[in-house]
């Protein structure tokens, strides 16, 4: 019997199927000779396995594609382009055979006869290639019974392994609903079958999609059976769908946005036309684009495709659309080449009718604001000289004012002394000193004292006033108890009140209330308000109140007098404003008391405002006015981030550094187990006491902040602050060791300079901290 003609095939890609395909010509001999393997990867599974087989292999397949001989070429590479290429190069008569489908593998396995032997064999060689499939592979047997499943059909269906090989085709009710099992009894007896684009629900999952199915029949040991192939399609239907759908979108962008896409081959050949313009010039089919657009010859006189393919970059033109009344669109093309490396041109056209319109309102406005241009320069010039004339007064307006308050602190300084001088002359006289007075002598004598404290306190206002104008005053804060500057300042005016027929109500909190404030200018506030609400209330009282908020302090002096009308109130603390609050004879004052608290108020960090009527409905008095402002309430850490504030300031103004020590307890959790929080607390108050008296720079600073005790040293580098240091820790060491408490107690120190080490106020908070 003469031998079988082998059939001669060179394999394209040299991957894992490749690699299979090898492996079943070396052990099985089929009827196929491999005459060579390509890849551009040497390291390919294909031709490694090739080159132990003693198989030539190339990177490229021109080696092979010419030999005499060659039969068919299988491109397993998965590359479209790749296809596409053998296909075009491939000799006349060579079958070239793509993927590792089923219908490959009988391509390359089944010889013409297709034998069933030679089916069953193909199927059991490339199982390796089957379980690496990217598509679902099954096999039913007779009894509709599934014999294997590959891995992608797991994940297809959604199902596990054991669930998979427990279904019967024959009577699985979404078979038979979709006509699967009728198909696969046919294939039983010899047809195969391909169904595609089935909308399909699993069994198990209920998760529907659409899918390709093909059916094909082989024997194995003797049984038929057939082979199913499955493809879900899900995604790409649903991508289609999203596709079609942007089409229709693009369109109707198009259309409302009167913009239009053609592609031009070289030879001026209509390729594409958007659906819009076929609507309107119908089918472009064997016509030039100038004939189809223009009905012209020749082509357009300001045609950019010449110029596009010419220079292979985009070009912009203008042109009009003779068939649509000449209406102006602006062409952008651009050059590019289709896959078989062809120069096309895709033109987009837009619409520019508005446009060209608004050029030209545009063009006349520009001729207008020529004209006009040339009457605002001469104002323009006009404007300047008036500008320069009011700086120039702005400048003497500054200077007189500077010179009046100059002459206000003037007066009033050497007004003070011959005041001072007078008072006191008159408190001699008044007290019987040089020698007695008749009753009516010290009637006079009073009116004229108190007629001189009225002309100091106008006296002292003025220059208050003028040193806040000038910023020359200055604030001397420390702890003070706010509760006894209010009980001091009643006590002193309430003779005052009594005088006038008032009451005087005071309304106090029980605990004592501390700020760190200057108590002498909060003395002022309160001296200023209760003076002013003394002058305008004739009868009924006034009240004095402080209120604990969460943050600040809330203070406020109310009267019973006769208010202030609802549009005064804005400028009610502007400078010498009165506003017809008269209650009669008696001083109007100079209208700058108020003025003077709310800048102090102010540079407290507090807010102050009025209210009237101010009024209670149980009592008999219907008007009046409030005066209410606000004190920031103490706490260590608003005063130490103020203290820092202004050290840090002063630092940078004097080009000076600034360091930071932090004392703080190492030992701290450990000490909690055997003191108490209070004691722990009483002894970091030693700790702050012991450091302070160990300072000598005025300034400088020891507080008792973020657990621990931070010292502050103005004007001091980084090696003076450890020198410091040392001093600091022996002093504190000493006082541990006389209270018996160094073994008990860790110190640790931590040394921080600015500008060094850091840069800003910011920066020094969040290390402390």
């Amino acid at each position: 019997m003469a031998a079988k003609k082998k059939t001669n095939i060179l394999i394209v890609g040299a991957g894992e199927c490749a690699s299979a395909l090898l492996e079943m010509v070396n052990k099985d001999s089929p009827p196929v000779n491999i005459i060579g393997i390509v890849d551009k990867n040497p390291k390919a599974p294909g031709i490694k396995l090739a080159r132990r087989l003693g198989i030539p292999t190339a990177k490229d397949w021109k080696k092979f594609i010419r030999l005499k001989g060659l039969n068919e070429i299988v491109d397993l590479s998965g590359n479209h382009q790749n296809y596409q290429r053998l296909l075009r190069e491939k000799p006349q008569g060579v079958e070239l055979v793509g993927g590792p489908s089923a219908k490959t593998i009988r391509l390359l396995l089944e010889r013409p006869k297709r034998a069933e032997r030679d089916i069953a064999q193909a199927y059991k060689t490339t199982r390796s290639i089957i379980e690496k499939a990217p598509f679902g592979i099954y096999v039913v047997n007779s009894r509709g019974t599934i014999d294997y499943v590959n891995p992608a059909m797991i994940q297809i269906s959604g199902d596990t392994y054991k669930k998979f090989k427990s279904l019967n085709v024959f009577t699985l009710p979404t078979y038979k609903t979709i006509g699967l099992s009728q198909k696969i009894k046919a294939a039983l007896e010899g047809r195969d079958f391909q169904m595609d684009n089935i909308t399909y629900t699993p069994y198990f999952s209920n998760k529907t999609t659409v899918r390709n199915f093909i059916g094909v029949p082989l024997k194995e040991a003797g049984e038929k059976k057939v082979l199913m192939i499955v493809e879900d399609i899900t995604g790409r239907k649903e991508t289609q769908e999203e596709l079609l759908r942007l089409k229709q979108q693009i369109e109707y962008i198009l259309g409302a946005t009167k913009t239009n896409i053609d592609i031009i081959d070289s030879d001026f050949n209509i390729v594409y036309v958007d659906p819009a313009w076929q609507k309107l010039y119908g089918d472009p089919k064997g016509k030039k684009c100038y004939q189809y657009f223009a009905d012209r010859d020749t082509m357009c006189p300001n045609c950019g495709i010449p110029q596009a393919l010419k220079t292979k970059k985009t070009v912009v033109t203008e042109e009009t659309m003779p068939k649509e009344g000449n209406r102006p669109i602006q062409v952008t093309t651009t050059p590019f080449q289709d896959e078989n490396g062809r120069w096309l041109v895709a033109e987009v056209n837009v619409d520019i009718t508005e446009r060209k319109k608004a050029e030209e309102i545009l063009r006349k406005i520009k001729d207008d604001l020529e004209i006009q241009t040339w009457g605002l320069n001469k104002t323009n010039q006009a404007i300047k000289l008036l500008y320069k004339e009011l700086e120039q007064n702005n400048k003497r307006l500054q200077e007189l004012d500077r010179l009046k308050s100059e002459f206000i602190s003037t007066v009033s300084h050497e007004l003070r002394t011959p005041l001072s001088i007078t008072k006191e002359g008159i408190s001699l006289i008044l007290d019987e000193i040089p020698g007695e007075i008749n009753e009516k002598q010290g009637k006079i004598l009073n009116t004229a004292r108190n007629n001189i404290d009225r002309l100091a306190r106008i006296i002292n206002n003025l220059l208050d006033i003028s040193k806040i104008e000038s910023g020359k005053i200055t604030l001397k804060r420390e702890l003070v108890n706010i509760k006894s500057i209010v009980q001091q300042v009643v006590t002193t005016l309430q003779p005052k009140v009594e005088e006038r027929g008032l009451q005087l109500k005071v309304v106090l909190p029980q605990k004592r209330i501390d700020i760190y404030a200057d108590s002498d200018r909060v003395t002022q506030i309160f001296t200023n308000l209760i003076y002013n609400a003394i002058k305008f209330t004739e009868s009924g009282y006034i009240k004095v109140s402080l209120n604990e908020k969460k943050d600040d302090i809330e203070c406020s002096v109310a009267d019973t007098g006769v208010g202030v009308a609802e549009e005064d109130l804005p400028k009610l603390f502007d400078k010498f404003s009165q506003f017809g609050r008269v209650a009669g004879g008696g001083e109007k004052g100079t209208g700058l008391g108020l003025s003077i608290a709310r800048e102090i108020v102010h540079m407290h960090g507090g807010d102050i405002w009025a209210e009237s009527p101010y009024a209670r409905r149980h009592d008999k008095f219907e008007r009046g006015t409030k005066f209410i402002f606000t004190l920031p309430k103490y706490t260590t850490m608003r005063f130490f981030e103020e203290y820092i504030n202004n050290v840090v300031q002063e630092a940078q103004e004097k080009d000076t550094k600034l360091s930071l020590i932090t004392v703080a307890i190492g030992n701290l959790e450990k000490l909690k187990k055997n003191f108490s929080d209070a004691e722990i607390e009483s002894l970091l108050t030693i700790m702050e006491e012991v450091l302070k008296s160990t300072l000598r720079r005025e300034g400088d600073m020891a507080l008792k902040v973020f657990g621990g005790v931070v010292v502050v040293l103005t004007e001091c580098d980084r090696e003076n602050v450890f020198r410091v240091g040392a001093r600091l820790k022996q002093n504190l060491d000493d006082y541990l060791a006389l209270q018996r408490l160094a073994k008990k107690v860790e110190l640790h120190f931590d040394y921080l300079t600015y500008p060094d080490e850091v840069k800003n106020i910011s920066e020094i908070m969040d290390k402390l901290k």
